[in-house]
């Protein structure tokens, strides 16, 4: 998908986004919300997160988070140590 931004990505319908994200997006990691694991991924210069329901594995939302809120609740949970 040439020309991909963060607008152009955030109004495509959310099965488009999906492939997307899986075809071009590179995984980080993965959290806990409530019932849903939300995996993060990084497309072209920005961060993308997928929630998808922990019961039936189907994709509920995806959204673009600013870096605030990434380093907020993903860096938070991560432990340096684990790394080496």
């Amino acid at each position: 998908m040439d020309g991909l931004h963060k607008e152009k990505y955030k109004g495509l319908p959310l099965a488009l986004k999906h492939k997307v994200v899986e075809e071009m997006g590179d995984y980080l990691m993965r959290r806990r919300h409530l019932t849903f694991n939300v995996e993060l991924f990084e497309l072209k210069d920005f961060y993308v997160e997928v929630g998808r329901s922990m019961a039936t594995n189907q994709i509920y939302w995806i959204e673009c988070p600013d870096n605030e809120y990434v380093y907020d609740k993903y860096l938070q949970n991560l432990k340096i140590e684990e790394l080496f």
